[in-house]
């Protein structure tokens, strides 16, 4: 990220997420007002700005999705990943509660990392099928971490910290790396690069 830019990967996020007809547009526009305020105001305040702009763009391009009724499939096969997911770490979660009491922190951090490893490669084979698919085991991820967060007696809170970040961000690393081998955008569409 430059001063005059924002991160790359925000970019290319929204290029893929935006209907390809206005992506082009949106995408330029949002890069312009950045680079104008990052000329005028504090770093700081340029960089909430843009974050606003894309938290605010969320919802509405959650609702856009739906309106083009390209969602029932993505979300389902999503709900499917998730069990997977899910039924990976109660195993591994079962597997560390026989292990003696010097070697559950080693055993938790192998349950992360087991876990980290399964999000991106259920997130890859649920692209395969529905490229939006690991959208919303993205955002499913990023919801059961925050719950884990907030659950008295849950996961110590380095553990749900690093699944509430790198969950999601594995999530959508798995579905890039299924549409960079399939030739196509994360989100169903045609690549115009």
């Amino acid at each position: 990220m430059t001063r005059d830019a924002p991160p790359r990967w925000t970019v290319r996020l929204l290029e893929r997420v935006l209907p390809p007809e206005v992506a082009g547009a949106l995408v330029g526009d949002l890069l312009e007002e950045y680079a104008l305020r990052a000329r005028s105001a504090h770093p700081i305040s340029v960089k909430q700005w843009y974050w606003a702009q894309l938290i605010g763009s969320a919802a509405p391009l959650v609702c856009a999705a739906v309106a083009r009724g390209r969602w029932l499939l993505p979300v389902a096969v999503g709900f499917a990943a998730y069990a997977v997911v899910d039924a990976t770490k109660v195993a591994a979660d079962a597997a560390v509660a026989t292990l003696p009491e010097v070697h559950r922190v080693t055993g938790t951090v192998l349950v992360l990392i087991a876990s980290l490893v399964t999000i991106l490669l259920t997130s890859y084979v649920a692209a395969r099928f529905r490229p939006g698919a690991m959208a919303v085991l993205a955002v499913l991820i990023a919801v059961g971490a925050a719950r884990l967060l907030v659950t008295p007696g849950g996961m110590p809170l380095w553990y749900g910290s690093i699944l509430l970040i790198a969950g999601p961000l594995a999530a959508t690393a798995g579905g890039a790396l299924s549409a960079r081998r399939k030739g196509r955008a994360a989100f169903g569409t045609t690549r115009t690069t």
